[in-house]
């Protein structure tokens, strides 16, 4: 059993603290730049913005916004892991290793939820939900320019739980989990003579209802996750709704690393009976590589447009399928069926799930590669190795995840790539 560490949720004081959100700017000029306004021995001619304190009203201070708050209280996240493995030498230097592995996550946290929102009750009274009614809050200094300077409001606004604001994030909020098991199996054979093949393949799958507490480091933009865009809860009233396959799921995984040392040359099975020059050109060589094949992420649907005062997710269309068959080439402009996607009514969620459990982004077929010279000088006091190393040997293709926006030109569609091409790179080495 572990428990993260301290700090690592990020939205949490000292950083996310309501005293740092004072911010005194510093005016640099008046006149754009021709003459300075302020300097190094007075940079705040006006006074520093002094942090709210303590106020018994501080409420009033917020009006119209959207503030953060973080739970008092919450359990602690853990993490348990357990496996069980068995491993067999099968004779003639070969071994067979097969382990279950699982992890379970428990009192996980998650981005920063929305607490301020409709009930499924009221999301009900549908088109009541956008007619204007007198606003309480006209006329309030405080209440900013979203709620204090419009005579009305929508009706959806006073039925919020927290109506003076115009949305309340929970941070750290502790009630999400993560489920994980695999079948991990490794074969490994050692040959006689400076040689090894190893094959580990890995067949698992994670379900979750959260991926990350860093989304806006993990993609292009927003709240993007490895292959789609995760904006959030769908309906913060339902987080039964929010479980899935992760979007760091990997299905199936497959490295064969090897390394063979070339049987030329003196001591070998071919020429071993060269000598002089011929065992210096023939001898000494070796070869390895890793080779990785790896399925995709999965795809995350979003809906460029979200139904009125509803989710932002599509509806899936009831026995449609959404893979398409056909070699990624093939599928470049679209790589799943679009039309299986629908837009859903307004005040409603759409039905597709966080993160689609029969899509997929490109997967990884990559293979890497060495070949080396070794050459002993003098009895073998000193070494001279020259080595080439390939990556992308077949200069191979990983593709980009496609367009996974419902309602955008782009949706289905792959417009990039996510690996380098071939590298080739040379290396010499002098040993003593």
């Amino acid at each position: 059993m572990f428990f993260p560490p301290i700090g690592y949720n990020l939205d949490l004081a000292p950083g996310q603290s309501p005293v740092n959100s004072a911010t005194t700017n510093w005016l640099a000029s008046l006149d754009g730049g021709i003459t300075p306004y302020t300097t190094l021995h007075n940079p705040f001619p006006t006074g520093i913005i002094q942090p709210a304190g303590h106020d018994p009203n501080f409420e009033t201070a917020f009006y119209g916004s959207a503030p953060n708050s973080p739970e008092p209280v919450q359990p602690p996240a853990r993490v348990y892991q357990w496996n069980l493995g068995v491993e067999s030498d099968l004779g003639q230097g070969v071994i067979l290793d097969l382990t279950y592995a699982g992890a379970r996550g428990t009192n996980l946290p998650t981005l920063v939820e929305n607490i301020d929102t409709l009930t499924d009750a009221d999301l009900a009274l549908g088109s009541q939900l956008i007619q204007t009614v007198p606003n309480p809050f006209f006329g309030l200094a405080a209440a900013g320019p979203t709620l204090g300077s419009e005579q009305t409001v929508t009706q959806q606004q006073l039925l919020l739980p927290y109506p003076q604001f115009t949305g309340v994030g929970s941070v750290n909020k502790n009630d999400r989990d993560s489920y994980y098991q695999a079948l991990q199996a490794k074969l490994q054979k050692r040959f006689g003579r400076g040689g090894n093949l190893l094959v580990a393949y890995t067949w698992a799958k994670l379900i979750s209802n959260v991926d990350t507490l860093t989304a806006w480091s993990e993609g292009e933009a927003g709240l993007e996750g490895p292959n789609g865009a995760y904006g959030g809860d769908q309906d913060p009233n339902n987080l039964r709704g929010e479980r899935s396959l992760s979007g760091n799921d990997v299905s199936q995984n497959v490295v064969v690393s090897y390394v063979w040392d070339l049987p030329f040359g003196r001591g070998g099975k071919w020429l071993s009976g060269a000598t002089g020059v011929t065992d210096k050109v023939v001898s000494g060589w070796s070869f390895d590589g890793v080779t990785t094949f790896q399925a995709g992420f999965p795809l995350g649907i979003s809906n460029a447009i979200p139904a009125t005062l509803g989710g932002t997710r599509p509806n899936v269309i009831p026995n449609c399928s959404k893979p398409i068959s056909g070699g990624a080439v093939s599928r470049l402009n679209m790589w799943f069926n679009t039309a299986c996607f629908s837009q859903p009514p307004a005040f409603s969620f759409g039905n597709e799930s966080r993160e689609d459990n029969t899509l997929r982004a490109a997967g990884i077929n990559n293979w890497n590669a060495g070949i080396a010279k070794h050459l002993f000088l003098i009895r073998e006091k000193y070494g001279l190795t020259f080595r080439t190393e390939f990556f992308n040997l077949f200069n191979r293709v990983q593709f980009g995840p496609p367009g996974t926006s419902f309602g955008t030109a782009q949706f289905g569609v792959i417009s990039s790539q996510v690996n380098n091409p071939r590298l080739i790179q040379f290396g010499l080495r002098f040993t003593f």
